[in-house]
Parts: structure tokens; sequence; C-alpha cells
């Protein structure tokens, strides 16, 4: 399993930027994901709001992703300028090892 960040090396303050988070299933084998552990795209830590699902800290219904498939979601973000990091995260398991992935993108102010 891996976490990508799809998202645009640079945009400018005036426009929304599109980022998608992508959780991939990249082995042989179905595996069975927690979409309440599924969280992000973020901006880093320092901001209070996450991007999670609609169930998070509720009740679970996993879902079965097969092999070479990907489970995702998209969100249209307003940044400030200057360097922003987005970040996305996916707890294997109760307890498991936590896979994440970050992006940086630059923001130019508007022209």
């Amino acid at each position: 399993m891996r976490v990508e960040i799809v998202s645009p090396p640079s945009v400018t303050s005036a426009t929304e930027c599109v980022v998608r988070v992508l959780l991939i299933n990249d082995s042989y084998e179905p595996v069975a994901v927690s979409r309440n552990a599924f969280i992000g795209p973020n901006l880093t830590a320092q901001h209070a709001v996450q991007s999670v699902e609609p169930t998070y800290g509720g009740p679970d219904e996993p879902l079965t992703l097969q092999p070479f498939s990907f489970y995702g979601r998209e969100r249209s973000l307003s940044l400030p300028p200057g360097e922003s990091e987005i970040v996305a995260s996916y707890r294997v398991g109760d307890g498991g090892e936590e896979i994440s992935s970050s992006a940086r993108i630059v923001v130019k102010g508007a022209e």
C-alpha cells in the first residue's frame, strides 16, 4: 500500500488549487481498507481543518481494494502566497503502521 498526492508544483494565490490524494494497493492481493483511517489532503498540522470521510469517528464500513487499484479524494484549496505543504496519511490496522506522503506547492502572489 502507498499514499500518493497529485498536485501542481505551483499555483497563483488568485486561483484554487486542486489536490488529489490516492491510497494505492500496489500488491497482488486484495486489501481491506478502512476509509476512516485515510486522512487528507490537508495543509500541514498547524492548520485545524482536516479532510476525512463523513463517517470519521463513527462505525467504519471497510471496502476491499483490489490489486493495483486505488481509492481517493479530491479537494480544492485556497492557499496563501508562499510555500504550502500538503499531507495525507493512512493508518494500517488498529494502532498499526502509518503510511504518509507530502508535497510542496509554491503559491505565487496574484498578478
